[in-house]
């Protein structure tokens, strides 16, 4: 759904395009995905690509065309990524490493037109998410964001140079993050 949720999960799915507020829908985009996705905007997004997550592309064009940016990000081929979120233009990815145990965070401010390596967060519960399962990770603003590992939650709202760790409580880990924005709620 490009222009009116800019972020979604979903298997063996399309992109579809509306310009109307839902009414009419079309589809924008060849391409089929067997992976979640997230826009940063209208026409900037992103999808999961290759076995286990190894691979990403973007769009620039609203999804009507993919192209691999993996060459760009990481080399290995063995790094498992997940779809960046994003607060506005200012987005964060996560790729994990072939250990498991920890993720490289790029940074973008321009709805991931370019990407910078801005530091590693490592944790062994990491490894509690699979090859091919995506870090619950939520942007809460620009610099601030939030990664579930295990029975762990790290924090932080200085884009990533400091991190907080605290017990998420959960039996099992948590699976999925979500924050409604200031603007849902009465």
């Amino acid at each position: 759904c490009v222009g009116t949720v800019h972020s979604s999960s979903f298997g063996g799915g399309v992109v579809y395009a509306t310009a109307d507020g839902g009414a009419t829908w079309k589809r924008a985009s060849e391409q089929a995905f067997t992976g979640p996705l997230a826009f940063a905007d209208d026409e900037h997004g992103y999808a999961l690509a290759g076995a286990n997550g190894t691979g990403l592309l973007a769009t620039a064009d609203g999804g009507r065309s993919w192209h691999p940016i993996l060459s760009r990000i990481s080399s290995r081929g063995t790094d498992t990524f997940n779809v960046p979120v994003f607060s506005g233009e200012s987005g964060v990815l996560p790729v994990r490493d072939p250990t498991g145990t920890r993720l490289a965070l790029y940074r973008t401010n321009n709805a991931g037109q370019s990407w910078s390596r801005i530091g590693t967060l490592s944790s062994p519960s990491f490894r509690a998410y699979g090859p091919g399962v995506q870090i619950p990770i939520a942007a809460l603003g620009p610099l601030e964001w939030i990664v579930a590992s295990g029975r762990y939650v790290f924090h932080t709202s200085d884009g990533g140079v400091t991190w907080a760790r605290s017990k998420s409580h959960g039996a099992s880990g948590l699976i999925e993050l979500d924050f409604p924005s200031d603007a849902t709620l009465g």
